[in-house]
């Protein structure tokens, strides 16, 4: 059942687009279209098959300062994959050890390999809300997938604009 909660949350994000940026949290200024862009969320595996989830974020260029401004996403600063894979990663860490959190999750149809589960351990947990489900300790972020808007509850992740200076 909490294979199936996990791997159904993560499948759902699948083409979700995210486009809220508001002003530019350097200068203040408005906010342009730029572009959108796909990125990688997740890798899951379904049955045999296993795919990559993929979002899209939309980019947006300061008027003022002319920086590239990158929607409010399900993204960690510096992550290259989706908040609730790394929350999941690290409410598992905090009571198995790297190899075995692997092996949970990819039960529960969630790819992930030894070293980001070890490097994800090593950072702050940001907050982590946390909840027991089936004897594991399940991220509130993970459980909000299932939720009709995910996202849509304040608090369980980190999610503001982030400012590229490519």
């Amino acid at each position: 059942m909490l294979a199936a909660l996990v791997l159904n949350g993560l499948a759902s994000m699948e083409g979700r687009v995210f486009t809220e940026a508001g002003n530019c949290p350097v200068c203040g200024g408005t906010v342009s279209g730029y572009d959108r862009k796909r990125r990688f969320f997740a890798r899951i595996q379904d049955e045999d098959v296993s795919r990559d989830v993929e979002v899209v974020v939309t980019r947006y260029t300061c008027k003022g300062c002319r920086r590239l401004i990158v929607a409010s996403a399900p993204f960690y600063p510096g992550t290259r994959v989706g908040a609730p894979v790394i929350d999941l990663s690290w409410a598992l860490s905090r009571e198995m050890p790297a190899y075995r959190v692997a092996n949970v999750m990819s039960e529960m149809g969630v790819l992930v390999d030894q070293g980001s589960v070890r490097s994800w351990a090593a950072r702050d947990a940001w907050g982590l809300k946390i909840t027991r489900l089936f004897g594991h300790p399940i991220p509130l972020s993970v459980l909000a997938l299932s939720l009709p808007a995910p996202g849509s509850e304040p608090g369980l992740y980190e999610s503001r604009p982030v400012v590229r200076t490519e």
